[in-house]
């Protein structure tokens, strides 16, 4: 059977037997292949190398048969490799063949592209398409290789980074077929990795003409090799290619490279001589250094937050001295004393002041050379290589001498460094003599102490700090200083004296925010055991004679109870069962006195001000829907689990007439957010809500309230389908929650507007039953379209109208208690609504002559109009006085 000896030929690639022999198979089996390749890239190693087997196999049988080929293997192949690096390098190691496979087709590619010299018709897009340089092979070995400039895919390149960098040389297996490998990959190798530099290589500026680091994307001429990539060859597993990887790597990934973990010893130096070249061919080494750590350099590492330059030599310093630690004492001693790099490495860490700005400024390479070696030696003198490599992060003597010797004499002369504590005296020295960066140093020190379990001496700092902040709160330096580690020296204990000095003593002078910045860091950076306790002093300074009696005290630490709560927004818990990390929300004094603290604040801004305003613009804040100030958001907290008890809190203080205004807007937003916690019995309480909602119009209308949704889902409902049941349900909620209602009332009046139209927000007709529907008195219209006569409908607003919706929604607001809804809900919504039913009205009697339609309508409305007119007849007539707008 010709067709089973066809899937035989083909073996693991049989499933492509059928596809051959349908009409069409050209353009189909091209289109298999390319939509399988996108499934399969997302599988197993395993299924992977199956499928690129069959489909090589198939590539094999086509050109045994003489069949056409249409789809291009060794791009399928690239592409495989180039989305799933990760998977295709676990399934190379594990299936030899496959290795072998695809280095043999990619280096052969490479080839074609060679020989074509760009006349090729690549069908990537252009923004795939890579320029690169790759060297020739002259027949005679004395005549110079010649560079060919061509133009590869970028799958095609990416995948033989991943293939060099994967490969190694195997010690059993097939001898013939490793040295095929081992050929294949040495071509690639030429091509890609070895440079060709002629007359550069002596120079060691790394300014290749060929392989990788010429390569550039053909349509913005930008880098194509990325950073990541040449980690991938510099840590290649065949020390080979890392070594040629390292020599052909652009010079501005080469500290970026040293970065690196797991990088081999052949690599590693040839790194340090290319970069020791680099400085010694240059008039000023020091500042070719620099510039290879500069931001612009950095940015193209692809670390983003590495760090300043001074964190970035720290760290290269420190991965060098490991380096070399790996990899032997006497070769480490050797390259240390000799590498012009490692010594400038060296100074930058060790020197600071002026001595390390006159290094960077020689201008003459070994005089720069030796002052980096006397530098580097005075600071080793006693020192064993494996002591600095520990100590990498923080290398030398973090005390400068001179300046170290200056502050102490003029302070308690006794060297800091060797009593490790930090005095107020000590601060105002450094800051005085404007050496802030010793004194930042110290408390690095201190810090050290503390990782290394020494006794550890931080609150002293910090009270030493707070106490200078009076006499220093104009200086940008020490402010920095003291916002960064006084949180930090703070941070897993307090005592009395520290609070005290932020939230009391410090208030006393005029520059409340940078302590409101201090707190909010003591807030984010202490520990909770700390935090706790600093809320148990809060708490108990108010039980004595409270110092809480100040605006700005006040200020600093309702920011501080806000803060260390970790409540985003008053908004982002479950409304139904709260869990806040607020310890002192749960017992119920704490409860009561963390209130207390909030409702002080709020009646000391209201009556210690001197503008005559104040009053509103405390209101005005405690109205905002968002944003709201840190004394209301603490009552909310708290709120939450003791409702209650605030509520009483706040009717008791709101006795007095100049909080009222204020003071009503917390409860009302209280009962806003938690309807159903709050007992509505008292009728003080509803008085004040009832108030509270006519006084803060419009502002309490965007509050946001778990029943919203509710209410807003039964009144679109009750358009679609009205029924008994569902308005019952809404006359309920109405009922119980009357103020929540209301805030619907111009959903409502929408409502009422979309029925009458007979089309919903999203113009799809509305449900026909329970519709009553009008007739134009002169009859339908005829329009006459081409030879035919066709009858026209006319339909305006109000045309139809469901009645039971009408009735339904007449019959909630006389449910409604009559003090809400005609004194709020005139000013929310009411009139709005009453008007829509007369425009209804109008259209039924006057233009439609059908008022036998509006009969019961109408019946129930004139009773809402005679409540309305008994209840409020000031705002009856005022409303009857004015002019129903959109009326013709």
């Amino acid at each position: 059977d010709p067709q089973f000896k066809f899937q035989h030929d083909l073996g693991s690639c049989g499933w492509l037997s059928q596809m051959t022999q349908v009409k069409n198979s050209k353009e189909l089996v091209p289109m298999v292949i390319k939509y399988l390749t996108h499934a399969l890239a997302y599988e197993r190693g395993k299924v992977l190398s199956i499928y690129i087997s069959a489909l090589s196999e198939y590539k094999q049988f086509s050109k045994m048969h003489n069949l056409t080929m249409n789809f291009d293997f060794v791009a399928t192949l690239c592409e495989l490799i180039a989305v799933r690096s990760h998977v295709c390098s676990d399934a190379f190691d594990r299936f030899p063949s496959l290795r072998a496979l695809a280095i043999a087709h990619v280096k052969n590619a490479f080839g074609q592209a060679i020989e074509s010299n760009c006349n090729a018709n690549l069908r990537a897009s252009t923004s795939s398409l890579i320029t690169i340089s790759i060297p020739r092979e002259v027949s005679d070995s004395v005549q110079k290789r010649d560079i060919s400039n061509v133009v590869v895919s970028s799958n095609l390149l990416h995948a033989a980074v991943i293939l060099i960098s994967n490969w190694q040389r195997m010690d059993d297996g097939d001898c013939e077929a490793q040295n095929d490998e081992e050929t294949s990959i040495l071509h690639l190798l030429r091509y890609l990795i070895i440079p060709f530099m002629p007359n550069s290589l002596d120079k060691g500026d790394g300014n290749t003409v060929s392989g990788l680091s010429s390569a550039k994307h053909k349509h913005n001429e930008k880098r194509a090799v990325s950073v990541e990539e040449w980690v991938l060859l510099a840590k290649a597993r065949a020390e080979e290619v890392a070594k040629h990887a390292a020599l052909s790597a652009p010079h501005i990934f080469l500290p970026r490279l040293l970065l690196c973990c797991g990088m081999p010893s052949p690599s590693f130096y040839t790194m340090l001589r290319r970069l020791d070249k680099m400085g010694e061919s240059s008039t000023n080494s020091g500042k070719t250094y620099e510039e290879m750590v500069s931001p612009t350099a950095v940015s193209e590492w692809g670390l983003p937050g590495i760090g300043s330059r001074r964190i970035i030599k720290r760290k290269l310093y420190g991965r060098i001295l490991a380096y070399m630690r790996i990899h032997g004492k006497q070769t480490r001693d050797r390259v240390r004393h000799e590498s012009l790099f490692i010594s400038w490495l060296s100074a930058e860490n060790n020197c600071s002041g002026n001595s390390r700005k006159t290094q960077l400024k020689s201008q003459v390479s070994t005089g720069f050379a030796n002052n980096v070696k006397s530098c580097m030696l005075d600071s080793d003198d006693s020192d064993d290589f494996m002591d600095e490599e520990e100590g990498a992060e923080n290398s030398g003597d973090i005390w400068p001498s001179d300046e170290l010797k200056h502050v102490t004499n003029t302070t308690t002369g006794e060297s800091l460094a060797e009593k490790e504590i930090l005095s107020r005296d000590f601060v105002n020295s450094c800051v005085a003599l404007n050496k802030c960066n010793v004194l930042e140093e110290s408390l690095d020190l201190i810090m050290a102490n503390r990782l290394h379990g020494k006794e550890f001496k931080g609150t002293a700092a910090a009270k030493a700090l707070l106490a200078s902040y009076e006499s220093f709160h104009d200086n940008p330096s020490f402010v920095r200083i003291m916002l960064k580690w006084v949180p930090l020296l703070t941070r897993d204990r307090g005592e009395d004296q520290i609070w005290h000095l932020i939230f009391i003593e410090e208030t006393k002078h005029i520059h409340g925010g940078h302590l409101k910045s201090l707190v909010c860091e003591c807030a984010l950076t202490w520990s909770d055991e700390h935090i706790a306790e600093c809320k148990g002093w809060i708490v108990s300074q108010q039980t004595k004679n409270s110092p809480w009696k100040s605006v700005c005290t006040l200020e600093l630490v309702l920011r501080f109870l806000v803060v260390s709560s970790e409540q985003k927004s008053i908004h982002c818990f479950d409304y139904d069962d709260v869990h806040l990390n607020f310890p002192y929300a749960q017992p119920k004094q704490c409860a009561i006195a963390l209130t207390k603290l909030a409702l002080s604040y709020a009646c000391l801004e209201v009556s210690n001000t001197i503008s005559n305003d104040s009053e509103k613009g405390v209101s005005g804040a405690s109205d905002r829907r968002n944003a709201l100030p840190d004394w209301l958001t603490l009552v909310l907290l708290v709120g939450k689990s003791h409702q209650t008890m605030v509520t009483r809190l706040i009717l008791e203080e709101i006795d007095e007439a100049k909080v009222v205004l204020v003071l009503s807007s917390v409860l009302l937003r209280l009962y806003v957010m938690s309807p159903l916690k709050m007992d509505l019995s008292d009728s003080k309480l509803r008085n004040v809500l009832l108030q509270a909602s006519n006084d803060h119009l419009p502002s309490w209308l965007f509050w946001r309230s778990p029943l919203d949704s509710q209410l807003s889902e039964l009144l679109s409902n009750l358009t679609k389908s009205p029924h008994q049941r569902l308005t019952q349900s809404i006359t309920d909620i109405s009922k119980q929650h009357p103020l929540i209602f209301v805030r619907h009332l111009n959903t409502i009046s929408q409502m009422l507007l979309e029925d009458g139209s007979g089309r919903d927000s999203d113009q799809q007709r509305l449900i026909k039953r329970g519709r009553i529907y009008g007739r134009y008195p002169s009859g339908d219209a005829v329009a006459k379209v081409g030879d035919h006569i066709v009858k026209v409908i006319i339909v305006l607003w109000g045309y139809s109208f469901n009645e039971p919706v009408w009735n339904s929604v007449i019959e909630v607001l006389m449910a409604l208690p009559l003090e809400v809804v005609f004194t709020c809900g005139v000013k929310i919504g009411l009139t709005e609504i009453l008007e829509t039913y007369l425009k209804l009205f109008v259209v039924q009697i006057v233009e439609l002559n059908s008022e036998s339609n509006i009969i019961r309508v109408r019946d129930n409305f004139m009773n809402l109009i005679n409540t309305f007119r008994k209840y409020n007849s000031k705002a009856f007539g005022d409303w009857m006085q004015q002019d129903v707008p959109d009326w013709g």
